[in-house]
């Protein structure tokens, strides 16, 4: 899309760069975005500027434009275009490492469940990561390190605790060093404010195969819900979970193991919608009902909608404006999915704003 049609059709929108204008260069959003350093390619400023859009967008959508002509308007489009999934490489941490810890952590008495980057791979996303991130049973704090001083394991690698901004819920140990250079961190969470209380998660723990061994994970929509933070990184990882939860959802329907609303219900990704569109499940208008009032998320609501375009206003949070626009939207339409993508931009908006807000909680406590 060209610079100058998306400056025309929203020069009164988010500015997040803060540069003063200079005409005919900085009055173009994204190049903005670029010029500013925040940015280091078009796609990035892109996704930037689109992060601060989502009042721009609900102005649009309210707005008079038809439609056909809300689709073709070139925020719109750049919205659509937006859906991609990409991730960063970095240095390779074997699966046996991983597996490593979690024995030497059993054999000293250690509980933990396995989430981050390893978490992620193991539910399918090629994730690089050279980090170890694991939630602790609270029983297991006050006298981590002296654990891990009991461990052979450990003890022939003389971990050294490095300093942590949130010493009362999150520790973090050097264990060595990669052939790359970097440092190799095992890191501990007593809790997270973002998730229930440990034993809650762990009796919902998925245990599966990973690095020659059974290892402990947070439960998918746990692990889901814990990337919800100001991380742009845990974002990312997020797409491809949502595909694997929804897919998994769609196949336990299938073998009369999940109810559909239940699935339906969490719907959280446009191709786990389009399975339920293609076999002809959303043609239930009671149980479409039943998934909008128990719907998790603004996007699984929003998906579902122009389905029953006569159901009641979803519990979960969307805004006026998109209702009344998913009500005369066409199932699977190219404007429900980009509809839709607004929701998640700003679903996330709102869950960076809260974790930044709860951060900033706990910083003031610890001073």
């Amino acid at each position: 899309m060209a610079h100058t049609e998306l400056t025309r059709h929203a020069a009164a929108g988010p500015d997040p760069a803060g540069l003063p204008a200079v005409p005919g260069v900085t009055d173009e959003p994204v190049l903005r975005l670029l010029l500013d350093g925040r940015a280091t390619s078009q796609h990035e400023a892109e996704e930037l500027y689109l992060d601060a859009a989502p009042d721009e967008i609900g102005r649009l959508v309210a707005g008079p434009l038809d439609n056909d002509a809300l689709l073709r308007h070139p925020l719109m489009q750049l919205l659509a275009a937006h859906g991609g999934r990409g991730w960063e490489d970095s240095p390779v941490t074997a699966d046996e490492r991983l597996a490593e810890v979690v024995t030497a952590l059993e054999a000293v008495g250690v509980r933990a469940l396995v989430m981050g980057g390893h978490a992620v791979r193991y539910y399918g996303l090629y994730r690089n990561t050279d980090e170890f991130d694991l939630h602790l049973a609270p029983n297991c704090w006050d006298d981590l390190a002296e654990r891990l001083a009991r461990s052979d394991w450990f003890r022939a690698r003389s971990p050294v605790e490095g300093p942590s901004g949130r010493a009362h819920a999150f520790r973090r140990f050097q264990v060595g060093v990669l052939a790359s250079g970097r440092e190799e961190w095992l890191e501990f969470w007593k809790g997270d404010h973002l998730l229930p209380p440990f034993e809650e998660l762990y009796a919902r723990r998925e245990t599966g195969p990973y690095g020659g061994r059974a290892c402990d994970f947070l439960a998918l929509p746990d692990l889901i819900r814990a990337k919800e933070t100001e991380r742009e990184r845990d974002w990312r990882d997020i797409q491809y979970p949502e595909e694997f939860l929804d897919a998994r959802n769609a196949a336990a329907v299938r073998r009369g193991e999940m109810e559909l609303t239940a699935a339906l219900g969490q719907l959280r990704s446009r191709r786990g919608f389009e399975t339920h569109l293609l076999a002809g499940r959303l043609a239930n208008p009671a149980a479409v009902r039943q998934a909008i009032a128990r719907a998790a998320t603004p996007m699984a609501a929003s998906l579902l909608l122009p389905s029953v375009a006569d159901a009641p206003e979803p519990p979960a949070p969307v805004e006026s404006a998109v209702v009344a626009r998913l009500r005369t939207t066409a199932p699977g339409s190219p404007l429900l999915l980009t509809l839709v993508e607004a929701d998640r931009r700003r679903y996330k908006q709102v869950a960076v704003q809260a974790d930044k807000a709860e951060e900033a909680v706990r910083a003031a406590r610890q001073r």
